[in-house]
């Protein structure tokens, strides 16, 4: 484990190169339980630390500038506040050997931190394993290496490896994107080339060559990332139907299976990387149907997916094709942004309960995305920005040591051991005894109460905070909040298939928002005082020649054309989000869809749809949009529709919009309509209706 010396922090404070105030002795602040949590402080005063509640669970003051100790600070996320400073930090397990080869972190993209040399993208490993995980994904990319047709440039990946190997990380490197040069793409494509299906010739060659050479050393590869998604596989230029793009991906494919055995004949290639709307996929539906039908289940030895996909269904059709059934989720979990879980602490409980459950229903391989803020969706990393830990960090570090040799029994029918919503429940045997991970649904805090065999039962959250625990009669009483808890002992709830309550949802108060214009009549000057161009971040854009045309005898429609490929323009109006002085039930939010019909030709690209964006109060879109099916190609008008989306707390405006994404051709949209309502989710129980 790396230190940082008292003596060079301070000599780096005193000579005021901008270094924080506090700084932690252990790296990237990963301390270990029963040892002293020690800090450089540039200043004296006082201290406190800071659960993540906010609650004080230590203070004192420092008298003069130098080392700060604090003492008996059990596993958990906390935050050193001092001198109007706050450094966040987190108390970890005792650093095992053993880990659960199931449990792994995606650290996709550090090769991008190496433009000043190889540490942060080594200190990115380094972390990872700290945090008890036992492999990682992508730690380098077929791009990073490959120069041109004979040309490779293995130092960085050669450096990684024997960093792995060292720390005793497994490693799932990924043959994806195309290198630009390697690209079925003309290069008019720009960047969009690394999208497009590479060249077979290029793409042998690769494979063949990193499989020999990671002979013994890399145990398996990963084909492609989300290619069911249009953002990340066009398929070879030109083709534009989705069964061409598939046929072109299992093409693919196969060339990488069979010149990765060529050059390792025991290296195993887990295909794909789906999303999580697996089995039917993103853009090009049904996904795993039609690349089976194709014949990929020739070309993998697992597949991969992401998220929520269904993996009894998935492994359904595998069993069908006969292929492999063996599944890898290689992207889970949730992320600090309201919009995405609710918090850091719905963070933690994102990623616990997605690993869970998707532990019980049967997943080889589950990663966590992401470990380190590199690229998009930053909030979803484990650490911020500055290289702090934040408690899903501490919610990781403590699920890797509590699972180091758990096996899944399966699931248990807790769903009725809670006074409001509804439980869910996994069975695992470890060595310490049997353990049990529940948590909360439909609910944000519930009184529940477990049937239990005799001996001691224990139970702490997923931060590692110990939950107060009454016992009578064969069983336990406890508060369930937000946190999955962990059981220790015998829960005696019955394993297998549990019958979970069916969410009910009802749409009241709905109303047709005034949208302006939504089916185009009327002169340009009055449609467009109402609709204006835009970009996805909501500001002006040329890229689009939009206009109104007449669509048969008297009616009137939006067109929107591009003849070189674009970024995201759109036509917009934007609406105030409707104001609701207070919600009829707590499972009650307000939602609003788009409703409206689109038409294309020869669009290319990520295609044309319809989209609700929420906007701040500087107008800037908060994350995540909800769009239509993105269409491409050439059709006669279909429906575009979105789904309900709820509105984050922090929107001020609910901006409609028409888009030619990342393409080019020619769109038509009509007939928009934005409706908004309340909507309530109540539960149906099959044995009696609450």
């Amino acid at each position: 484990m790396s230190r940082l010396t008292i003596g060079a922090v301070l000599a780096v404070l005193a000579a005021g190169v901008g270094q924080a105030a506090v700084s932690p002795a252990e790296e990237a602040g990963l301390f270990t339980a029963g040892v002293p949590v020690a800090f450089a402080v540039d200043q004296a005063g006082g201290w406190r630390v800071l659960d993540v509640d906010g609650a004080r669970v230590r203070e004192g003051r420092l008298e003069a500038a130098g080392r700060l100790e604090v003492s008996g600070l059990p596993v958990g996320y906390y935050e050193l506040e001092v001198g109007g400073e706050r450094q966040s930090f987190v108390v970890c397990p005792a650093d095992r050997a053993l880990r659960n080869p199931r449990l792994g972190v995606n650290v996709t993209h550090i090769t991008h931190l190496m433009g000043e040399g190889p540490e942060p993208a080594l200190r990115v490993l380094r972390v990872s394993r700290r945090l008890g995980f036992a492999w990682v994904r992508h730690p380098f990319t077929w791009e990073d290496i490959h120069t041109g047709l004979g040309g490779f440039r293995w130092g960085v990946a050669d450096l990684l490896t024997a960093e792995c190997e060292r720390l005793g990380l497994a490693m799932l490197p990924c043959i994806f994107y195309s290198p630009p040069w390697a690209s079925t793409a003309p290069e008019s494509q720009a960047e969009q080339r690394r999208h497009y299906m590479p060249q077979p010739e290029a793409l042998a060659e690769f494979c063949e060559a990193a499989a020999k050479r990671y002979k013994g050393r890399v145990e398996a590869w990963e084909f492609w990332n989300e290619p069911d998604v249009e953002l990340f596989w066009k398929g070879r230029f030109g083709h534009t139907t989705s069964d061409e793009i598939l046929g072109d991906l299992v093409e693919s494919l196969g060339v990488a299976y069979t010149a990765l055995k060529r050059g390792d004949p025991e290296a195993r290639l887990v295909a794909f990387g789906a999303t999580g709307g697996l089995p039917e996929g993103g853009v090009y539906r049904p996904f795993l149907k039609t690349v089976l039908e194709k014949g990929a289940g020739r070309y993998f030895d697992a597949i991969s997916v992401h998220y929520g996909a269904d993996l009894a269904a998935c492994r359904g059709l595998l069993k069908e094709a006969g292929a492999s059934t063996e599944i890898w989720i290689t992207e889970l979990g949730g992320g600090d942004d309201e919009s995405r879980s609710g918090g850091p602490v719905g963070h933690v409980r994102e990623d616990i309960a997605q690993a869970v459950w998707q532990w019980a229903q049967g997943a080889e391989r589950l990663a966590k995305y992401f470990a380190w803020p590199i690229g998009i969706d930053t909030d979803m990393s484990l650490f911020r920005a500055g290289g702090t830990p934040k408690p899903a960090a501490a919610g990781w570090a403590i699920f890797n040591d509590v699972m180091r040799e758990a096996r899944c029994v399966g699931e248990l029918d807790v769903v009725r051991s809670v006074d409001r919503g509804f439980a869910r429940g996994v069975g695992f045997e470890t060595p310490e005894g049997p353990l049990a991970v529940v948590w909360l649904e439909h609910a944000k805090r519930a009184r529940c109460e477990l049937p239990v065999g005799p001996g001691e039962v224990t139970v702490m959250d997923a931060l590692g905070r110990p939950a107060a625990v009454s016992k009578d009669d064969g069983k336990i009483g406890f508060e369930l909040g937000l946190l999955p808890v962990y059981v220790r002992g015998k829960v005696t709830a019955a394993v297998g298939e549990v019958a979970y309550p069916k969410v009910v949802i009802e749409y009241v108060d709905e109303r047709v928002e005034k949208l302006e214009c939504g089916d185009f009549e009327g002169s340009s000057e009055a449609v467009f005082a109402h609709w204006q161009a835009s970009s996805d971040v909501n500001k002006p854009t040329a890229e689009l020649a939009f206009g109104v045309e007449k669509e048969g005898a008297s009616e009137q429609v939006l067109s929107v054309a591009a003849t070189e490929m674009t970024n995201w323009p759109c036509v917009q109006q934007v609406l105030p989000v409707r104001q609701i002085d207070r919600m009829p039930e707590e499972n009650a939010r307000l939602v609003y869809r788009v409703t409206g019909r689109v038409r294309t030709k020869d669009v290319v690209g990520r295609g044309a749809f319809v989209e609700i964006s929420y906007l701040d109060g500087k107008g800037d879109r908060i994350w995540p949009p909800t769009s239509s099916e993105f269409r491409i190609g050439s059709s006669e008008w279909v429906a575009a529709n979105t789904a309900w989306s709820s509105p984050q707390s922090a929107t001020v405006a609910v901006a409609v919009r028409c888009y030619l994404g990342r393409a080019t051709g020619q769109a038509w949209f009509d007939d928009l309509e934005l409706r908004s309502a309340i909507e309530v989710r109540r539960l149906e129980f099959a044995e009696d209706k609450r």
